[in-house]
């Protein structure tokens, strides 16, 4: 599944929201749900940075697109649906659970480290296209199944990690996504668009809860989306400090059951 990565996932304290664009709807729309659903989009609560995993005996599943991370939001919506789905990993084969109502909107974003205490290093000359990564929706899932513990070491930009994986804790579907912005003048018939489509609609993310005695990576970081910041104005990204690591998601072919 090497058009998707893992991601390790990190609780955020967020700072300033210095730019956001002027957004007067979100809906969304995935495997789950037969329509666009209306979204209320709250503050971020997760950071997901792309990672590489080794597992004991195995070689090593590498990061193949470093520079795209996904920032997550807490959302709030009218949907109460729980849905059943199978699906398979590396971790699982045909592991079943129910998935239950959506708690999250994961962006495709970049991501920049604080160097020093001198602050943040300058942009690149080119950033990585943020449409190589879908949009994800979010579910807090119920495992039918026992896992077996494992232990596995981890590399992000952060660090390096040995933890323990513990079980499935939420999956992530592919999403698309579509904004509608506040028109400049006040009762225009047709008030602007942009939808965004999945990238790779056969492909989810399960997350699983991981323990370690590791701490959390001391990074400052700052961040840009489609909702936080200008692309190449880096004052206005929103800042973001990570906890410790919390998940680990694994690519993975699900079914709605």
């Amino acid at each position: 599944m090497s058009d998707l990565d893992h991601f390790l996932c990190y609780p955020v304290k967020s700072g300033s929201q210095l730019y956001t664009p002027d957004i007067q709807q979100v809906t969304v729309r995935d495997q789950f749900l037969p329509i666009n659903l209306g979204i209320k989009v709250n503050e971020p609560d997760m950071l997901c940075n792309p990672v590489t995993k080794t597992i004991k005996g195995k070689l090593p599943t590498p990061r193949e697109r470093p520079g795209l991370h996904l920032f997550c939001y807490d959302i709030t919506h009218q949907a109460s649906a729980v849905y059943g789905f199978k699906y398979d990993n590396q971790f699982q084969e045909a592991a079943t659970a129910k998935a239950d109502p959506m708690k999250q909107l994961c962006l495709p974003s970049h991501k920049q480290k604080r160097k020093n205490e001198e602050g943040f290093p300058a942009l690149p000359p080119k950033l990585p296209l943020l449409s190589g990564l879908s949009h994800f929706t979010c579910y807090p899932v119920r495992p039918d199944m026992i896992f077996n513990k494992k232990n596995i070491k981890l590399e992000d930009q952060f660090k390096e990690y040995t933890v323990d994986v513990t079980g499935p804790v939420r999956l992530c579907n592919p999403a698309k996504k579509r904004v509608t912005f506040r028109p400049p003048n006040p009762g225009q018939p047709n008030p602007p668009r942009k939808s965004y489509n999945w990238v790779t609609p056969t492909l989810h993310l399960v997350c699983y809860r991981i323990t370690s005695k590791a701490a959390a990576p001391g990074a400052r970081t700052r961040v840009h989306n489609q909702f936080d910041g200008r692309p190449r104005a880096p004052g206005t990204w929103r800042t973001a400090t990570p906890g410790a690591p919390t998940e680990l998601c694994l690519p993975s072919y699900k079914q709605k059951t």
